[in-house]
């Protein structure tokens, strides 16, 4: 799959990593953060354009689930859903969990809910 944007991983092993945004490029960290006391995660993101300037910024609360990759791809979704309904077009997305990272850029056969949402995020990603 040719992602048409940069989809990175900061943790150490990388698959790509660009500390510049271009002009007319924005870019987009978010954060997923599991409560115990309420069973729920906490999800939010923000949008900074190339300069650094803060664009926009959105926070939510998700289903847990167990495992950590299936919180990072509901985050995701909702990163691209909200860039779409939003207008961010060019975009860079920072994203922890290399195994999610590397499940969008390989895109191997899952037969796990996770792959559920992975497709749903490589369709929304065509959208871009």
């Amino acid at each position: 799959m040719d992602l048409k944007l940069k989809l990175c991983s900061k943790s150490g092993n990388t698959l790509t990593h660009d500390h510049k945004i271009n002009f007319g490029r924005s870019k987009i960290n978010f954060a997923i953060i599991p409560c115990k006391q309420t069973s729920s995660v906490g999800f939010g993101l923000i949008i900074r354009d190339w300069e650094g300037f803060v664009l926009a910024t959105m926070e939510d609360r998700l289903n847990s689930h167990c495992h950590p990759a299936f919180n990072q791809a509901c985050g995701l979704l909702k990163v691209f859903s909200f860039c779409l309904d939003t207008g961010f077009w060019q975009i860079k997305i920072d994203c922890e969990d290399l195994t999610l990272v590397s499940l969008l850029h390989e895109r191997p056969p899952i037969r796990a809910e996770i792959g559920l949402l992975v497709d749903e995020i490589v369709e929304l990603v065509g959208n871009f």
